[in-house]
Formats: structure tokens, C-alpha cells, sequence
């Protein structure tokens, strides 16, 4: 494997940030215990809190805007995190892919599997609070169905995109409607993927390329060389906001109810579940699509810690020559 012209060697992120010869506490313990991380929770709802003056005051914080926009996404967010999870969990539980992992499970080790349980249990707990206090901005950029808030509507809408095949095969009285809502959905979430991995590659590469961003940021992420799928919310807050933004930019600028930004949510995170799973299937679901990388890609840049810096188009780092060659 190689990188591009020019590269850096990459930093070691197994290396303690502390003193010289302080090498006694695992960096993982560091991390969780630092100033710096238990504080990045409160600057998210001090930004979050600054936009709200921003917001017309009828969608401030109403009941409604609260449960669907707020706890509502939420629970998309996990639910299906967790459902992407839990098959490969369960694999790795009992060895069922032991074949096809692409690193050796003896890098896992319980420690680290410990560490990453709990570095993506914080992430989940601090972000009820940030989606709480976002709820209003989350209602205004994506209204729910009709300016409906009822259960059916949303849930209806939500399904009638994240489940569009089976209408089109019958299911549906109206194939040809329910062919242009699907349509419509899919052509959205191609320009969702490439606004959000461009987003993705240049924050990405930003916290490689600059030392501090790197020590203080990413490198926690990078303990896992050998990752697996709950690894894929194992990072630093600050890292998981600048993921939102890529995530949130693309339904702002195509325009999505609120259905269609749960389904397109439950997709980004099956795709971020997919890179840190660790095994390379037969069939890779997305890597076999000309300029998706799949899960060896992002493997690859765990275990190298340089180059492939795109989080799905590996097309994005062949432009810019960050590819990691194959040996």
C-alpha cells in the first residue's frame, strides 16, 4: 500500500498524548475522562441555541415540533443504527463471517471493544438533548407531511420512500404515483451522498492533514485499526457534528419532508454501519457500484491511516490522487 506524492507519514494513534513515559492509563480512558471531551457536549447545545433566535416564533419548541422533529428523529437515527448493528454484531459473536473479515479479530481487543461501546454510548446520550433543542430548525427546513403531525402522515411518507420497491411491484394502487415518489427519492439521496461524502472527504482530510485536529479530534476514532460496526459512532462530538452537517446540507438544498429526511437519515447510517463492519462480502451491497469504495475502502484507511479519505465515492479520492493503492 501506498499513498499519494507527497503525503505525511501518518501520526500512530496508539502512541499516549500525555507525558513522556506516561504510558500507564490506556488512551481510550484518557479520551472519555479529558476536559475537552465532556465539554464538547455543552458547546453543541450553545450553537445549537444560538441559531433558535433565527427561527419564527411559532416553531419554537411546540410539543409537536418536539416529539416528531426531535425525539421523533432521534429514534430513527438509533433504530436503525442499531438494526445495521445488530447482524453483524451477531456474526461476530459467533464467527459466522470469520471468513471474510478483513483484518484479524485479535486486534479487538476487549478493552477496546469496551472503549468503543462506550465513546458511541456518550455520543447517543448527549444528542436527544442536541436534536431537542435543533427541533426547531429541523421543522422549519423540514415540515412534516401536509404540515400534518399525525402518525400515520408521517410514518406513511416515510415508507412510501424507504419501502418504494414493494409498491412498485404490485402493493400499490397507483404503481405509476408511487414510481414517481420513489423516483423522486432516489434521484434526492444520489445528490444527498455526493454533497454529504464531499463534505465528508474535506473535513476528513482537514483533521489528518493538521496535527492539533488530529490529537485532539480524530485520533480517538483511530485507536480501532481493525474496526467493527459499533466502532462507527465511536468518535469525538466534535467530529460527530461535522458529520451532521454534511448529513443535514444535502435535504436542506433538494428539499425533503420530514418522511423522506427519516429515510434518508436510516440510509446514511446503514452506509456508515457498512464501512466499519469489517468484512468483505461476497456481494458487497454498495461496492459493487462503479465509484463506491465499499467496505474494504474505509478498512483499508483504519488500517493504513492515511489516504481514502471519502467515506463512500472512492471516485472522490481518485480525483484527488488520496487513493490508497492496492498491494
Amino acid at each position: 500500500m501506498q499513498s499519494s506524492p507527497g503525503s505525511p507519514p501518518p501520526p500512530d494513534p496508539h502512541t499516549s498524548h500525555g507525558p513522556k513515559g506516561d504510558e500507564s492509563v490506556p488512551v481510550w480512558e484518557k479520551w472519555e475522562n479529558s476536559y475537552v471531551y465532556r465539554n464538547q457536549c455543552v458547546c453543541h447545545g450553545v450553537m445549537i441555541a444560538a441559531a433558535l433566535p433565527c427561527i419564527p416564533a411559532p416553531l419554537r419548541w411546540e410539543p409537536q415540533v418536539l416529539l416528531w422533529h426531535g425525539l421523533g428523529t432521534y429514534g430513527v437515527l438509533l433504530v436503525s443504527w442499531v438494526a445495521a448493528c445488530a447482524p453483524f454484531a451477531v456474526c461476530d459473536r459467533y464467527g459466522w463471517l470469520a471468513t471474510h473479515r478483513l483484518q484479524p479479530a485479535g486486534d479487538q481487543s476487549p478493552a477496546l471493544r469496551r472503549s468503543a461501546v462506550r465513546m458511541a454510548a456518550l455520543n447517543w446520550a448527549w444528542l436527544p438533548l442536541a436534536l431537542g433543542l435543533a427541533s426547531p430548525l429541523l421543522a422549519w427546513a423540514f415540515p412534516a407531511t401536509k404540515q400534518s403531525y399525525s402518525a400515520v402522515a408521517i410514518v406513511s411518507d416515510a415508507a412510501a420512500t424507504a419501502a418504494g420497491a414493494p409498491l412498485l411491484f404490485g402493493c400499490s394502487r397507483n404503481p405509476a404515483g408511487a414510481a414517481r415518489v420513489v423516483g423522486r427519492f432516489v434521484a434526492k439521496v444520489c445528490v444527498c451522498i455526493v454533497i454529504d461524502d464531499l463534505c465528508f472527504y474535506t473535513y476528513h482530510r482537514l483533521l489528518h492533514s493538521n496535527r492539533w485536529l488530529y490529537t485532539w479530534i480524530h485520533k480517538s476514532h483511530h485507536l480501532f485499526k481493525a474496526p467493527w460496526v459499533w466502532t462507527s459512532h465511536a468518535v469525538h462530538p466534535v467530529e460527530l457534528l461535522l458529520q451532521s452537517i454534511g448529513a443535514m446540507l444535502g435535504p436542506l438544498l433538494v428539499g425533503m419532508t420530514l418522511g423522506e429526511l427519516w429515510s434518508w437519515l436510516a440510509v446514511r447510517q446503514w452506509q456508515g454501519v457498512l464501512d466499519h463492519a469489517g468484512y468483505e462480502l461476497p456481494l458487497d451491497p454498495i461496492g459493487w457500484l462503479p465509484g463506491v469504495g465499499g467496505t474494504r475502502f474505509h478498512d483499508d484507511h483504519h488500517r493504513l491511516l492515511y489516504g481514502n479519505y471519502a467515506s463512500c465515492l472512492s471516485v472522490i479520492d481518485d480525483l484527488f490522487g488520496t487513493r490508497c493503492a492496492d498491494g
